[in-house]
C-alpha cells in the first residue's frame, strides 16, 4: 500500500510503500523494451529502477521524496521520469520515480496515477492485475435538419424562414433513420490520380465566397 504526503520540515514528500514477494508482475512496454511491472492498486504513484531507467535510455530529472515502508527501511529517491507505458493496447503517459536498485525489489511498480484517466481502470481477475480502457459511449442527439439550420444562422431571418420552407417542402431531401434517399438518374464515376482518401474539416465560408453561396441558394429557391 503506499500513501503520499508532503513533509511540512523540507517540504518534501513521503511515501509509504509496502511490498510482498511472490506477487504476480504484469508486462508493459516502454520504448518498445519489455519490464515486468508490479501494479498496486493502492499506490499512489508509480516507481522505477535506476538501471531500468538506465537502459530504457530515459532522462531522468532530479526529484526527491521519502519512500516509508519499503521492506523495513526508508529510503529517498533521486529523480524522476516522464514516458509513455503500452499495456497491451492501452497506452499512458506516466511519471515515474527513480530509486536505487538494492533499495527496491521490483523493476517497476504502477500506481494509482495510471487511472488519473477518465477512461482507464485497473482489473484484476485469475490471471492478474491489468490496465484497460474502459467502453465509453458518448450519446448525441442528432438531427441533420437541425445542423443545416444553425449552419445558416449568419443569413437573413427572411432568407433562413424560405430555406426553412424548401426543408418542410420536401423532407426526404435529407436522409434520416427511417428514409435513406438515392439517386437513379445515372452513373457518376470520379477518376483520381491517387487512389486515397481525401478529407477535409469543415470551415467557416470568407465573405466572397458567403455572397455566391446567397446567389446559388436564391437562385434554387426562384427555380
Amino acid at each position: 500500500m503506499m500513501r503520499q504526503r508532503r513533509e511540512k520540515q523540507n517540504n518534501n514528500k513521503s511515501v509509504n510503500c509496502t511490498t510482498q514477494s511472490g506477487l504476480h508482475l504484469t508486462k508493459v512496454y516502454i520504448n518498445d523494451i519489455t519490464v515486468n511491472a508490479l501494479i498496486d492498486t493502492g499506490a499512489t504513484c508509480s516507481i522505477m529502477k535506476e538501471s531500468i531507467a538506465f537502459r530504457l535510455g530515459c532522462h531522468i530529472a532530479p526529484w526527491s521524496i521519502k519512500l516509508n515502508g519499503i521492506g523495513s527501511g526508508r529510503l529517498n529517491t533521486y529523480g524522476k521520469i516522464t514516458v509513455p507505458v503500452r499495456f497491451d493496447d492501452v497506452c499512458i503517459e506516466l511519471e515515474l520515480h527513480v530509486v536505487t536498485d538494492d533499495n527496491f525489489a521490483y523493476d517497476c511498480l504502477i500506481g494509482q496515477d495510471a487511472v488519473n484517466y477518465a477512461d482507464i481502470a485497473i482489473v484484476t481477475d485469475i490471471s492478474g492485475t491489468k490496465i484497460i480502457r474502459k467502453n465509453v459511449v458518448n450519446y448525441a442527439d442528432y438531427n441533420e435538419e437541425n445542423l443545416l439550420l444553425e449552419r445558416i444562422q449568419n443569413l437573413d431571418t427572411d432568407l433562413r424562414r424560405k430555406i426553412k420552407n424548401i426543408f418542410d417542402k420536401y423532407p426526404k431531401v435529407l436522409p434520416s433513420d427511417e428514409y435513406i434517399g438515392n439517386v437513379n438518374t445515372g452513373t457518376l464515376e470520379i477518376k483520381l490520380k491517387v487512389d486515397k482518401n481525401i478529407n477535409y474539416r469543415p470551415y467557416r465560408l470568407a465573405p466572397v465566397e458567403r455572397e455566391k453561396v446567397k446567389v446559388i441558394v436564391n437562385d434554387l429557391l426562384r427555380a
